[in-house]
């Protein structure tokens, strides 16, 4: 009984991290620097992405200066917010899934 209740359990776990929190069900890639003193005051995190809402998470690079960010905004003018703050910032990449990527012009 409790092994058929565990696995249950685990199947809930693993369909909730795969769902889309955004209300278009768009997602954009970004690749944002950290930020943050690492203490309990100032703790490191992806920049903008506070401003992104509820729906995102990140993997950290290897080096630690740099998180690559999956977002989900809850609709396009939270997206369009998010990049205008992230405009000036030249450590900032927006990948979008419409936008076709050409990897041998993105490596010149």
């Amino acid at each position: 009984m409790t092994r058929y209740l565990l696995a249950i359990l685990s199947l809930m776990a693993l369909s909730a991290q795969s769902a889309r929190v955004g209300g278009n069900g768009e997602r954009f890639l970004l690749l944002v620097p950290m930020v943050g003193a690492g203490t309990f005051a100032d703790p490191k995190r992806p920049a903008y992405l506070r401003e992104a809402g509820d729906g995102f998470r990140y993997q950290l690079s290897e080096d630690g200066a740099t998180a690559i960010a999956e977002v989900s905004p809850r609709g396009p003018l939270e997206m369009v917010r998010l990049e205008e703050r992230m405009k000036g910032d030249s450590r900032v990449k927006v990948f979008k899934p419409h936008k076709r990527f050409r990897w041998r012009e993105s490596c010149r």
